[in-house]
């Protein structure tokens, strides 16, 4: 007797799989052909900003670096066609909230604006990220938490 798995002997798992990866490649080959624009995630590099450690761009900024990255130049990683107003609508969200989304992207350095003239628009910008960059912002934030952590200690020597 054949064992089966939901359904399905080990043979037909092994061919739906085979299908899947078919599947795969014509869609990336079709969208080539297309030339669909395309927003690259490095794993390595981007891997470290989705553990949820504190002061890691919350899941939401992510959300919304992927949006931005879908809309960005593949050659300067600038932005393009979309504005804050724009944002909001496809995130439902308030125009603050996704202030902060994009603080906290910035303070990733995943992305940067910037604002070539007074009270004008700011463009976006993705930044490039690996692994490196994610331990420079790293050790950026523990330095703060100790110099914070320092000058908690000398408060409290000053008040004896």
């Amino acid at each position: 007797m054949t064992k089966t798995f939901k359904g399905k002997t080990e043979a037909q798992h092994r061919e739906d799989m085979e299908h899947m990866k078919r599947d795969h490649r014509e869609w990336r080959k079709n969208l080539q052909l297309e030339k669909t624009g395309f927003f690259p995630v490095f794993s390595n590099q981007i891997k470290p900003y989705l553990q949820g450690e504190d002061g890691n761009p919350s899941g939401n900024a992510m959300r919304l670096f992927i949006y931005l990255g879908i809309h960005s130049n593949n050659e300067t990683g600038e932005v393009i066609g979309v504005n804050l107003r724009m944002m909001e609508q496809f995130f439902q969200c308030k125009l603050r909230t996704l202030q902060y989304w994009l603080e906290e992207l910035e303070e990733a350095h995943l992305i940067k604006r910037v604002q070539a003239k007074f009270k004008g628009t700011s463009t976006i910008f993705l930044l490039p990220y690996s692994t490196n960059s994610y331990m420079e912002m790293k050790n950026k934030r523990e330095k703060t938490t100790d110099t914070v952590a320092d000058e908690s200690a000398l408060d409290i020597s000053s008040v004896q």
